[in-house]
């Protein structure tokens, strides 16, 4: 994305990113690589202390800053980047959280670019089965290190592609959730959101026990809920046209060739 706009001249060298849920910041890697002298700067946010420890003690991390804090209540002012990103770490927030990061993002930066699975994507099963028996085996009691580190593993919501749209974000024909918008264009509120309930996987009844792992176990069934809640949803047939790109990106050169891009990331 950010390629296409520094050829159709929409960007110039010097732009400000934060990559929301960062991770170990691979992907940002490859970004800055590609594109030398793009940017001035760029910051993460992760909620992961240690991944939050190992850039903060890397001398060649490709963020020039990472916070600790969770993406919907972000440290910034508003309006401070230029690009807010959320690349692969919608799905891995509680339902409830999902829609308040997109606003954050809207609030602190003037363009967003999300990239998140789509729902019918949203429920790695080849893996969840699996996590489950072995959690159940593992007699090893979790650490409350272990059980952040697990938990922001496991996909809890999702956002439909139609909604999306409503809502003022352009759908890129990426075959993916790929997803950008300007925040002066984007109504949050008609964004559609299903999850599993942070709640109900904190919540403890009288027959429970109150181990981390017990926690861990319930996340993963609450997770395994949520492709449900996916196929019964009246949105899920809304966006199945969405799922038909019409178009493969193109390198951009002129106006005729930079037409599928996004009107709003075209410039004049």
């Amino acid at each position: 994305m950010f390629k296409e706009m520094q050829a159709a001249n929409v960007i110039q060298n010097g732009v400000s990113v934060i990559d929301v849920g960062c991770g170990l910041g691979h992907q940002m890697r490859l970004i800055k690589d590609a594109l030398p002298g793009l940017f001035a700067r760029v910051e993460g946010i992760d909620w992961s202390p240690a991944t939050v420890a190992k850039h903060q003690n890397d001398q060649h991390s490709v963020y020039d800053k990472v916070t600790l804090c969770g993406s919907d209540k972000l440290p910034c002012l508003d309006q401070d980047f230029d690009f807010a990103l959320s690349m692969e770490n919608l799905e891995h927030l509680y339902g409830d959280r999902s829609i308040g990061a997109i606003s954050e993002m809207m609030r602190v930066a003037r363009r967003l670019i999300v990239t998140t699975p789509l729902p019918s994507e949203c429920i790695n099963f080849a893996w969840i089965y699996p996590e489950i028996v072995e959690a159940i085996l593992d007699d090893v009691p979790l650490s409350e290190h272990d059980f952040i580190c697990l938990e922001s593993a496991v996909h809890k919501s999702t956002v439909f592609p139609s909604s999306m749209v409503d809502a003022g974000f352009t759908h890129l024909p990426k075959g993916h959730g790929y997803y950008c918008g300007n925040s002066s264009a984007i109504d949050v509120s008609l964004i559609k959101c299903v999850g599993v309930d942070e709640r109900a996987v904190y919540a403890v009844d009288a027959f429970e026990n109150s181990s981390l792992k017990t926690r861990y176990l319930k996340l993963l069934a609450h997770s395994v809920e949520l492709h449900k809640s996916i196929l019964a949803s009246p949105h899920h047939q809304a966006m199945q046209p969405a799922l038909q790109p019409t178009q493969q990106p193109v390198h951009v050169a002129d106006e005729r060739k930079r037409s599928w891009m996004p009107k709003i990331f075209r410039g004049k």
